[in-house]
């Protein structure tokens, strides 16, 4: 459960113990279940995002990791929540 004016940050690069191969791609869907927020590539072809909750969108938020297109690869997606 977020609440308003949090941040969180998620990826398999740029946080401690998040890692990957192959080409990764995550996505963070909101309590309506609309796109939040996205990301490919962000440290070559290793996903990191990050997303302020905005006023009024307290709720439920879902990360999904996967692999670009039809590519394989592997991963720990970590997250953080400040």
């Amino acid at each position: 459960m977020l609440r308003a004016g949090q941040t969180l940050r998620f990826g398999t690069c740029g946080l401690n113990f998040a890692n990957g191969t192959g080409d990764t791609f995550l996505r963070l869907s909101g309590p309506d279940s609309e796109v939040a927020a996205l990301n490919d590539d962000a440290c070559g072809l290793l996903s990191n995002a990050s997303f302020t909750v905005p006023p009024g969108a307290d709720g439920a938020y879902a990360i999904r990791g996967g692999c670009f297109g039809n590519g394989n690869c592997t991963g720990t997606v970590v997250f953080t929540v400040d």
